[in-house]
């Protein structure tokens, strides 16, 4: 260690995280050539080529990979200590925060929080990450990502979340469209033509219901998130299920009118999820609040108070150490 260059290590992190010379150089202000430098100095230090040219980008070796998780943990407890005594400063911050997102979320919290951030943190950064579901609590355990926002399964373990807002699953339809003659029944809703959103909570919700009644939707298009579903809902015949917010914020005209699902189904809940260990980060609990504050004011118009914070099941330090190996 005493002849190691530390710095290196922030290197290798961002390399590990893009995969990628330039853009990990951008991530931590390194120009290309420094970064360079820096990578040939890493494979000496190690013996070891580290990070090899693919199609895919720099693929870490086997080494770079068993040296991944301790390396990210040391970081990031390097930075929380460093971090925590002085506070957090919003807004002379540049932080960038890291929020693992559904795509609900991406559609209904993402503008809220940028218009928000303008005023209060100009300088703070997010990116928005999309990873597959099953892989949220390792980005968060191993400093990936700093928090999840969306209607998303529990993460169980070492793991706080706070609601923020429910949200009524509902039936979206054009605007002239001839289902809207009046209320829109069970019948009317099996005849008609579907677009649905794969691993969406609420269509997953739908299918179950029906399932137990032996039933089932037409389905005739499948799309991979909401991002596009107001858009194909307004020039189409099809119906689609999603949380009332959604067509709020991105069809806010009466292009598409809502009616309610002729059976019942939970309600959509957003929460934010974060790793214990990030507990008390003042950094994190700016952030966490700032996102508790924004769905206040949503919670009163869904009708509902949600704003608590939820005990996780705690892992003793003997527990951690034995989950760590």
């Amino acid at each position: 260690m005493s002849d190691f260059d530390l710095n290196l290590l922030v290197v290798f992190d961002a390399l590990l995280r893009e995969r990628n010379v330039t853009r990990a150089g951008s991530r931590i202000g390194m120009s290309q050539p420094s970064m360079s430098n820096a990578l040939t100095r890493l494979r000496k230090a190690w013996g070891d080529p580290l990070f090899v040219r693919t199609p895919n980008g720099m693929e870490p070796t086997p080494l770079a990979l068993r040296l991944a998780k301790p390396v990210q943990l040391g970081l990031a407890t390097l930075r929380e200590g460093l971090e925590q005594p002085f506070g957090f400063e919003a807004a002379t911050s540049q932080r960038r925060f890291r929020l693992l997102m559904s795509d609900v979320a991406q559609v209904v919290v993402l503008p809220l929080l940028m218009k928000h951030l303008k005023v209060v943190a100009p300088l703070v950064k997010i990116s928005a990450l999309a990873l597959p579901r099953e892989d949220y609590a390792n980005a968060l355990e191993t400093d990936r990502a700093d928090l999840a926002v969306g209607n998303l399964p529990l993460l169980h373990g070492a793991f706080y979340q706070q609601r923020l807002f429910e949200d009524d699953y509902v039936c979206l339809i054009r605007n002239g469209h001839p289902l809207l003659k009046g209320k829109l029944e069970l019948e009317d809703y099996l005849e008609a033509q579907h677009l649905t959103v794969i691993n969406s909570v609420g269509d997953a919700m739908v299918s179950r219901e029906l399932a137990l009644r032996g039933l089932v939707r037409n389905t005739t298009l499948e799309v991979p998130n909401f991002l596009t579903v107001s858009n194909i809902v307004k020039n189409s015949d099809l119906l689609a299920t999603a949380p009332s917010l959604v067509v709020r914020v991105q069809s806010p005209d009466d292009a598409i009118c809502v009616r309610e699902l002729a059976f019942s189904i939970p309600r959509a809940n957003v929460r934010q999820f974060w790793h214990l260990r990030y507990h008390n980060d003042p950094a994190h609990q700016w952030l966490r609040a700032q996102l508790a504050r924004l769905h206040h004011g949503m919670n009163e118009a869904t009708g509902t108070d949600m704003n608590s914070v939820e005990e996780p099941s705690l892992l003793t330090p003997s527990s951690l150490l034995a989950d760590s190996g």
